[in-house]
């Protein structure tokens, strides 16, 4: 149950104040049952950046530098709440235009808000804020975990790892999707070609399977089986683009005998969502890996281990 704002700010100013030596250090494992909004409101409080020990591992945190920003985020993480996951029995359907107000309505909207804020609060300089997919990357750990302090710090390891998706100037996905050129013309020529020809070489069409791990092309139970895939690394930390390189090769008919343009062919992915089966896109995923591992070795640039995607695709 979260306290009264007021009492808890108060009572968490009053902690602070009589503690400033946990300011440089603060170790989750001592607060752990402290909820998102309690989080939220320590960020807020704390003059400095701080040092989170999260599993070993450092997390950076910076309060936020203005009110202005603050309101800014909350708007932002408000208006897509409440467009995320709205089919999934979790969050109930309330009838109301105003996201704050469904929030207000469904206390597990506000959890996942609650998370999104505290997270995005946190970022060195503000920086990038919250971002567009990053509500799609929470709402399935909320959703399976229910708890909002352990969903929160499975939310930060998620973006530890997946961060570059966020950056402002868009480096992380242009590297990945610079692995899916390279990847496509090493497996499918004709396909790659074909892309070049119609001006699609910039792959725009797969920048949403990328930013949220393909959560918006199957239903989320089949998501949640990707993501596992994904997670496990098993193959590769990269494995993803196989999956990319996977829908391409399962429509590739469609797309050399009848995609014109660059607008024809984004209109033709994004109406795949929720069309594609997960299991045959995993098989069929697996398969091309082999099939690359095979080309690899002949190449004489496979190495030991798990496979580098970007350091073997560097050597055709």
């Amino acid at each position: 149950m979260h306290k009264e704002p007021l009492d808890m700010l108060q009572q968490l100013s009053d902690f602070y104040r009589d503690n400033s030596e946990l300011y440089s250090s603060f170790d989750i494992n001592s607060y752990e049952q402290l909820t998102a909004s309690e989080m939220a409101q320590f960020v807020l409080s704390v003059p400095q950046k701080l040092d989170v020990v999260l599993e070993d591992k450092s997390l950076e945190i910076t309060p936020l530098g203005s009110f202005e920003i603050w309101s800014e985020n909350l708007f932002r993480i408000e208006k897509d709440v409440v467009r995320t996951d709205r089919n999934h029995s979790f969050y109930p359907s309330i009838e109301t235009s105003d996201p704050s107000e469904m929030i207000s309505k469904c206390p597990k909207m506000g959890l996942l808000r609650d998370i999104l804020m505290t997270f995005t609060s946190s970022f060195p300089n503000n920086e990038p804020g919250f971002v567009q997919g990053m509500a799609d990357l929470c709402s399935p750990l909320l959703i399976h975990i229910e708890d909002e302090s352990e969903a929160f710090w499975c939310f930060a390891g998620l973006m530890n790892k997946k961060k570059e998706n966020f950056n402002n100037d868009g480096a992380g996905i242009k590297r990945q999707l610079e692995l899916l050129r390279k990847l496509l013309k090493v497996m499918d020529l004709p396909l790659y070609t074909k892309l070049n020809e119609i001006g699609s070489m910039n792959l725009f069409c797969a920048f949403r399977w990328i930013l949220v791990l393909f959560k918006r092309e199957f239903p989320f139970e089949q998501t949640m089986k990707l993501w596992d895939t994904c997670f496990s690394n098993y193959y590769s930390t990269d494995f993803h683009i196989f999956i990319c390189l996977t829908i391409f090769e399962t429509h590739r008919n469609e797309i050399i005998g009848h995609i014109e343009d660059t607008d024809e062919l984004l209109c033709f992915i994004h109406g795949l969502s929720n069309k594609m089966d997960s299991d045959a896109i995993l098989a069929s995923a697996e398969d091309l890996f082999l099939q690359f591992k095979k080309i690899c070795k002949a190449q004489g640039c496979l190495q030991e281990g798990r496979l580098d995607l970007e350091k073997v695709l560097g050597s055709f």
